[in-house]
């Protein structure tokens, strides 16, 4: 993953290296670990989908569709991200409902390697608590 950058002079940057997934706040949201992998099983579908839709959607210039979907990562980074991640999505989300796409397409260009980690994480964190 490489830094985000954003907002300039702002709490919201994820360093490189910088836990974004904790799985222990699902787990306790949920009351066991094997209900938090189900939910964790359909967000990374869900995910997997969104990441390449908002791209498309902020390309084509309609920040509507991607602030639909940024809503959706939005509800469920809570149950599995530490407060900074979900800060993050929360702003970008947040802008995104009344910016055009040229004012989103940045804060989005550094939220997505910070999603795509999640994603990698999440699916090592599948891998690796099978029962």
């Amino acid at each position: 993953m490489t830094e985000s950058t954003f907002p300039p002079n702002s709490n919201l940057s994820i360093k490189q290296g910088e836990q974004l997934f904790d799985p222990g706040i699902g787990i306790e949201a949920m009351g066991s670990d094997e209900s938090f992998r189900l939910i964790l099983e359909t967000v990374l579908e869900s995910l997997a989908g969104n990441l390449p839709e908002i791209r498309k959607a902020l390309n084509a210039g309609d920040a509507k569709a991607a602030s639909g979907l940024l809503h959706a990562i939005k509800g469920y980074v809570p149950l599995m991200c530490t407060d900074r991640v979900v800060a993050l999505v929360t702003h970008v989300e947040g802008v995104s409902k009344t910016a055009g796409a040229e004012v989103v397409m940045p804060l989005y260009a550094s939220l997505e390697p910070v999603l795509e980690q999640l994603l990698v994480d999440i699916q090592a964190y599948i891998a690796n608590n099978q029962s």
